[in-house]
């Protein structure tokens, strides 16, 4: 759900990042497009059980982008992400952040009360 009113950067703030080029114009969804523009089959991401070419990373990530906004997730939604440090994860962090949603990540140990609390904050 969007927050109304949320700003996530004041525009001075804004302003000095494109200054002095700590914001590059692209998102962490433009990379991956880029990898797998460039480099197709190259290895872009393993875990202990599975291994993606970059563009097969790319394939994943955009229909799980596709899935996600098909059930209502939109640009500048929050969305809380707990998942261990598997492919799953990855996949999931930059579907939602092709979508434009504002990912909350969640440490494995946080359980229900805390999800509930920062859910409520959400």
């Amino acid at each position: 759900m969007p927050v109304e009113g949320f700003e996530p950067y004041k525009p001075e703030d804004a302003e000095l990042y494109n200054r002095r080029r700590w914001w590059l114009g692209f998102t962490w969804g433009d990379l991956l497009d880029r990898a797998s523009d460039i480099y197709p089959a190259k290895e872009g991401l393993t875990d202990d059980t599975h291994r993606f070419t970059n563009a097969q990373l790319r394939e994943r990530v955009d229909r799980l982008a596709v899935s996600l906004m098909r059930l209502g997730v939109k640009e500048r939604d929050f969305a809380l992400l707990q998942l261990p440090n598997w492919h799953e994860f990855v996949i999931s962090y930059f579907a939602l952040q092709k979508i434009g949603a504002i990912v909350v990540l969640l440490v494995a140990r946080h359980g229900l009360a805390e999800i509930n609390y920062l859910a409520g904050l959400t």
